[in-house]
C-alpha cells in the first residue's frame, strides 16, 4: 500500500502550530520537539481521500487520527514515529443490461437496452463492514453505483419478465458469472472505477418448417420436399 505524498501535516503546540506536507513515500517528521507535552497532530489529505480504521491493529502500521476528524493527540515522552494515518479513495461500479440476440457479448446496433432493471450491490467493506445498496438501470440500460468503500461485492440482477436469462459477464476489477443473475467475488480496491459488469438477455424463438404435402395427411414424410421461399 503505499504512500501518499504532499499530505498537510499540522502539529499544534504550546508554541503555535507547525505546518509540514509528506515527501514522495508519504514520511513527514516534526523535530525538536519537547517531552511530556500533548501534541494534536492533524493530517489534510487532497481532496477525494477519506480517513481508515482508527487503531485497527499494531501501533507500528495502524492508522492512528479519528477519521472524523482526522485528529490525533500524542502525549509525547519520547521520540514516536509510529503517527501513521491511513486514506482511501471511493470506488465506483457500472454496467449495462441488455438483449443480446446474437449472443457475442457486445451491445450491437438493434439489441434494445433493458430499463427499469434492479440491481442489487452487496459485500463486506474492512471500512464500513455490511453494504447493500440497490439502484435500476436508466433508459439506456446503464447502471452505476458510486462511492463505494473498498471490499469483496457480489452483484444480483432482478431477471426482467418479458426476457429470457442469458450471459452474465464480469467485468474489470474481476469476479465470477454465477447463474443465474449474480456475479460474485467482485474486488474493489480504494479508489478503482470498476467497469463492464453486464447482464444480457435473450429473447423466445418461434420457426419450423414448410413442405410440400403430397399425400395431404398433414405428415412429414421422406420423400416430401421442402417449400423455399414461401413469405411467413
Amino acid at each position: 500500500e503505499p504512500g501518499i505524498a504532499n499530505v498537510s501535516v499540522t502539529l499544534q503546540t504550546p508554541a503555535g502550530l507547525l505546518t509540514t506536507q509528506t515527501d514522495a513515500s508519504g514520511i513527514y517528521t516534526f523535530a525538536g520537539l519537547t517531552p511530556s507535552t500533548p501534541y494534536t497532530v492533524a493530517f489534510a489529505p487532497t481532496s477525494g481521500y477519506i480517513g481508515t480504521l482508527q487503531n485497527n491493529g499494531s501501533d507500528a502500521s495502524d492508522s492512528d487520527p479519528s477519521a472524523a476528524t482526522e485528529q490525533v493527540v500524542v502525549a509525547l515522552t519520547q521520540t514516536d514515529v509510529t503517527v501513521d494515518a491511513g486514506f482511501w479513495r471511493p470506488a465506483s461500479l457500472t454496467g449495462t443490461v441488455w438483449v443480446d440476440f446474437n449472443n457475442d457479448g457486445t451491445q450491437d446496433p438493434g439489441e434494445p437496452p433493458v430499463a427499469g432493471t434492479s440491481v442489487t450491490l452487496t459485500g463486506v467493506s474492512p471500512v464500513s463492514g455490511v453494504v447493500t445498496l440497490v439502484t435500476t438501470t436508466g433508459p439506456d440500460g446503464t447502471y452505476s453505483f458510486s462511492m463505494l468503500p473498498p471490499g469483496v461485492y457480489t452483484l444480483t440482477e432482478q431477471q426482467p419478465a418479458e426476457w429470457l436469462d442469458n450471459v452474465d459477464y464480469p467485468g474489470s476489477a474481476g469476479g465470477s458469472a454465477t447463474p443465474p443473475d449474480s456475479i460474485v467475488n467482485v474486488v474493489l480496491q480504494s479508489g478503482a472505477n470498476a467497469t463492464g459488469y453486464n447482464f444480457t438477455e435473450r429473447g423466445m424463438t418461434l420457426g419450423d418448417y414448410v413442405w410440400f404435402d403430397a399425400d395431404h395427411d398433414g405428415n412429414q414424410d421422406d420423400l416430401q420436399s421442402n417449400l423455399g421461399g414461401v413469405t411467413v
